[in-house]
């Protein structure tokens, strides 16, 4: 069934293919795996279920209200794993855990990280405190989405200085595999901004490019009816000298 029409049977879909993902990545399930902008969804959580996955996870998310729920839901979801949060936004790097990172995970990320970046801090916490499950785009946010893509030149911009800073975030974190999906998002669609999911889908091509040369990233589609999700897997710290360092 389309995400469109059950975005519940959408997130089990999706929780899914994480899981098989992280199983392919030799997922370490006593290992750290640090998770960017969960929000106010456990996708990558049920992946992690899947796999098996009783080691820490470090939820990587400034909005403080999403920050609760998904602590709350990991929490809820995998009781055998100790669940860590952070506000620290990317690229900054705060100090929670300690010890290598096996897994650097997000579930479309980029398209919040374009907006985000965009806005002043109190316009990110209304507006991202509303993207709670389930719920449609609010008029408010519409709103900011459709100013931003009435200037195209500044989108484009911000979106280059956002893939310059996951890739910072991912040298200094330096995991030992980075896990990012993109897709076309229901929210999106629905509101009549169909067109945001090219650009998370081209920030997706230039991170995987930028991340290229590293960590020998690929990035690939994967269809499934109407639906399809851009998988970007990279290996920047697989290599000898993946050592301890504080990231939460």
């Amino acid at each position: 069934m389309s995400w469109t029409n059950d975005p519940d049977s959408w997130s089990r879909s999706l929780g899914k293919a994480w899981g098989i993902a992280l199983k392919q990545s030799a997922l370490d399930p006593e290992g750290v795996v640090v998770e960017i902008g969960p929000g106010f969804t456990v996708k990558v959580g049920l992946g992690l279920l899947d796999a098996g996955f009783h080691g820490t996870i470090l939820l990587v998310e400034p909005n403080g209200e999403a920050r609760s729920w998904a602590r709350w839901r990991y929490e809820e979801i995998l009781p055998k794993a100790k669940i860590l949060a952070s506000e620290a936004p990317v690229p900054r790097l705060a100090a929670a855990v300690t010890g290598p990172v096996d897994v650097l995970a997000a579930n479309h990320i980029l398209d919040d990280l374009l907006l985000g970046a965009c806005l002043s801090p109190s316009e990110r916490n209304h507006l991202f405190a509303q993207m709670q499950p389930e719920r449609a785009c609010s008029p408010s946010l519409a709103s900011a989405w459709r100013d931003l893509i009435d200037a195209p030149q500044v989108l484009e911009s911000v979106a280059r200085r956002v893939v310059r800073q996951l890739v910072e975030y991912v040298e200094r974190l330096q995991p030992r595999v980075v896990l990012f999906n993109q897709y076309p998002s229901w929210r999106h669609v629905d509101a009549g901004l169909g067109l945001l999911g090219s650009y998370g889908h081209t920030m997706m091509l230039s991170l995987a490019t930028a991340l290229d040369s590293a960590g020998g990233a690929t990035c690939s589609q994967v269809h499934e009816g109407e639906d399809s999700v851009t998988w970007l897997v990279s290996h920047p710290g697989a290599g000898p000298g993946n050592g301890s360092r504080d990231i939460g």
